[in-house]
């Protein structure tokens, strides 16, 4: 087991509210984060999009709503135990679930934490941004399907994924933001927000859920999740990137 790393933030914030709701309101990401736990440096573990052995008995069923010739989620029984892959990519979202075995990063680990390659590309992105004279901050980055659930059964269900749905499971999602900046609009127009826009792309992540584009990844605009993809698939998506991960992988 690669030694951990706690993250430390630079700055503490409130959870984000969604598009069209004050600063003042609460708001979370697809898996609402918890409280701010200010950080630059991620935690690493040595995996590259993990997909562990099936080891539990847990069933769900997904429920893909892709066009016909889409990549097909035939995954059953054990095999929901690790994530629907698509062109080498983990895919978790409403449609495509993980049981509570999917565990990609050791017990214990930090909810700011990350894992391999993304832990290593984060930290490549945030001495980038230090030079940029950028504050980056994680709020939230992996999530236990248990962490998931607590979180689930005390928050809105509009703004938080049920356990086995939160892309925060794969260890390659984190919010980040300047630390202060609350509110979708506020966030994208902060300077930290406008430079992970152009930039984060450079370092393999993308927004994850663009303004717009609900009726695909099933949550609001989101500019402060960013998932890790890879800087080949990133660039494809390229900067101000309005495509989802969806529409890329041409799938639900």
């Amino acid at each position: 087991m690669a030694a951990v790393i706690v993250l430390m933030a630079v700055a503490s914030c409130g959870r984000v509210p969604p598009v069209g709701v004050p600063a003042t309101s609460p708001r979370v990401s697809d898996a609402a984060s918890p409280t701010p736990t200010q950080s630059s440096t991620p935690t690493t573990t040595p995996s590259s999009f993990p997909e562990p052995t099936p080891t539990g008995s847990a069933l769900l069923s997904p429920t893909p709503t892709a066009a016909v010739g889409a990549p097909v989620d035939a995954r059953t029984g054990l095999a929901l135990d690790a994530p629907f892959m698509v062109k080498g990519l983990p895919l978790i979202n409403l449609n495509h679930r993980v049981t509570a075995a999917y565990a990609p990063l050791p017990a214990g680990t930090p909810e700011t934490a990350l894992a391999q390659p993304a832990a290593d590309a984060y930290a490549r992105m945030n001495t980038a941004a230090k030079a940029a004279g950028i504050t980056l901050v994680i709020r939230s980055a992996y999530r236990t399907f248990a962490v998931q659930a607590d979180q689930y059964a005390h928050l809105s269900h509009d703004t938080t994924a049920p356990p086995g749905a939160s892309e925060h499971q794969t260890g390659l999602a984190a919010d980040i933001t300047d630390g202060v900046s609350l509110g979708a609009a506020n966030v994208s127009a902060s300077k930290t927000g406008r430079w992970l826009l152009a930039n984060a792309y450079r370092y393999g992540f993308i927004v994850r859920y663009p303004e717009g584009k609900q009726a695909i990844t099933g949550w609001p605009w989101e500019p402060w999740h960013f998932r890790y993809v890879g800087t080949d698939v990133a660039a494809a998506l390229g900067p101000n990137n309005v495509l989802t991960l969806e529409e890329y992988l041409g799938v639900r």
